[in-house]
Formats: C-alpha cells, sequence, structure tokens
C-alpha cells in the first residue's frame, strides 16, 4: 500500500541493504492490505488474543498460588513459550512450550514442581478447549476432503 511505502521511504537510505531487502519483502507481504483500517483491525484482534491468553496464564497463576510478576510475568510467559513455536516440534507444540514456559517461572524464584504443573495446566487449557470445539464442529458440520482449488 503507498500508505506503507511512505513511512518505509525516509528510512530506506539510512540502512544496510540487507535491512532494506528484508523490508522491502516485509513491505510485499502487505500489498493485498485494502486499507490501514484493516491493518488497524488486524492488530487490534491480535493484541485482544494476546491479551486474552495471557489473562488464562495470570488466571492459572493466581489458582496455583504463584505470586510473582502478576499480569507482567504471565504475558512474558505467554510470549515466550509461544515464541517457541518457531522451533519444530510435535502437535501443539508439545515440549518446547512447556519448557520455556517452565524456565521462565524458574527465572524468577519459581520452585521446578510448580513450574511444571503451571507449564502443563496452562498449555492444556489454551489447547484442549478449541480442539474439543473445533471437533464438535467438525463432527457437527462433517468434513469434505474436496479441494476447489484443484478440484480434487
Amino acid at each position: 500500500p503507498a500508505w506503507l511505502k511512505r513511512l518505509w521511504q525516509p528510512w530506506q537510505a539510512r540502512l544496510p541493504n540487507r535491512v532494506v531487502e528484508v523490508g522491502a519483502g516485509f513491505l510485499a507481504g502487505f500489498a493485498n492490505v485494502a486499507s490501514a483500517g484493516a491493518v488497524a483491525r488486524v492488530l487490534l484482534l491480535s493484541i485482544a488474543s494476546w491479551t486474552f491468553e495471557a489473562s488464562v496464564y495470570f488466571l492459572v497463576m493466581w489458582a496455583m498460588d504463584i505470586k510473582t510478576g502478576g499480569m507482567w510475568m504471565a504475558t512474558l510467559v505467554s510470549s515466550l513459550s509461544n515464541l517457541a513455536g518457531v522451533i519444530p516440534a510435535g502437535p501443539a507444540n508439545l515440549g518446547p512450550f512447556e519448557y520455556f514456559a517452565k524456565e521462565t517461572l524458574l527465572g524468577f524464584a519459581v520452585s521446578a514442581e510448580v513450574a511444571v504443573a503451571f507449564a502443563v495446566a496452562a498449555h492444556l487449557l489454551i489447547i484442549v478447549p478449541p480442539s474439543v470445539i473445533g471437533g464438535l464442529l467438525l463432527l457437527r458440520g462433517g468434513f469434505c476432503a474436496h479441494n476447489e482449488a484443484t478440484g480434487a
């Protein structure tokens, strides 16, 4: 979009070529975005989603009597354990998620047993409900393996 290119242009002369190339590729990803309003809506929905998930972590911490950090800590644990999703892993990012959630809490003097229990409980609360709801909706609505794009 033109508005994003206008924001990017002044920075191009000041940055190394590789950064400019990566930035141009990033901007190319926005080629189909209709407007700044669409970007704002996506950004707001993303913030709402991350806030909701961090709130779940906060409630699990509260239920487990983890007093360290409050909502700030819940957001940190949520961010680090979810960013671990870039590490190739099994379904639902089992393993790296728990490791990073546990290690984050250990860094703030939470005992290992409580940190592991938190990681498992939080992951179950984030993964199981959407999976069950999705499965039920799939059973209710049926499943069609037909791909309209390929006709297969």
